[in-house]
């Protein structure tokens, strides 16, 4: 077996131990200038080059030469709307708009910031597709609006992005911050048995994202690791990938 395969057996994840990670769209996309900000102190929090790095240089969570290296991999954020999807698929969201007003009003819809997990601003360009993307409400009319995402480039695999959809028109101004991952390719959904009377021959592995502890003592030697992903590994007897010590 020349891979490990990623999977969420236990249907639930812990949430990642860096407390600026949950943090990162707490601002709601109120500017592009608090955005980045924002990003920039996590890139430089270290979270991506932490203490154990492994031979594809990326953060601690590769703790092994066939497990997916996530540079700008998955974080725990605080978004509007949570999108995951892999690569080459095409997600649909929908928003209902309501006018509110005695007289009629004109909305626009646009995504015009788009970043991915380590700060780097990237072009929306055809990945975005808003239909209609301008229109008239009529007086305490609604109006629905899909928004179809593509991924492809610049979109890659085992990537979170963050875009700002914003929509305007007279007294409105809305930011909804949308956020996007990425699933690696080695991403699977299930696990089952050829054979269910029989025991697996392979074994799932967890491994953690590991940083410094915040002692009150001062001594921050140890670290505080947190179980981040599961792999499932087809060869139980590690000779197909880097064993880590327990």
């Amino acid at each position: 077996m020349n891979t490990a395969w990623e999977i969420d057996h236990r249907k639930a994840r812990k949430k990642s131990a860096t407390t600026i990670t949950t943090d990162l769209l707490d601002i709601g996309f109120r500017g592009l200038s608090d955005t980045l900000n924002m990003v920039n102190d996590l890139v430089a929090s270290g979270l991506k080059s932490g203490s154990k790095i492994s031979n594809c240089n990326c953060g601690c969570e590769c703790q092994g030469s066939l497990m997916d290296c996530c540079t700008c991999g998955k974080l725990s954020a605080s978004v509007d709307i949570d999108v995951q999807a892999r690569l080459g698929e095409r997600r649909m969201v929908s928003f209902l708009i309501e006018n509110n007003r005695s007289s009629p009003q004109e909305v626009e819809l646009q995504v015009p910031i788009l970043i991915d997990g380590c700060g780097e601003r990237l072009q929306p360009g055809q990945n975005f597709r808003f239909d209609p993307p301008k229109f008239v409400i009529p007086p305490c009319h609604c109006q629905r609006v899909k928004l179809a995402i593509d991924l492809i480039p610049p979109f890659k695999e085992c990537t979170a992005y963050y875009a700002e959809i914003r929509m305007t028109g007279h007294c409105m101004d809305e930011k909804i911050c949308l956020g996007i991952y990425v699933q690696p390719d080695n991403y699977v959904d299930h696990f089952t048995l050829t054979d269910s009377c029989r025991p697996k021959k392979g074994e799932f592995v967890e491994f953690a994202s590991c940083g410094p502890c915040d002692c009150e003592c001062g001594d921050c030697s140890c670290e505080c690791c947190v179980n981040t992903k599961s792999y499932y590994l087809c060869d139980p007897t590690g000779t197909a990938f880097e064993r880590i010590p327990q």
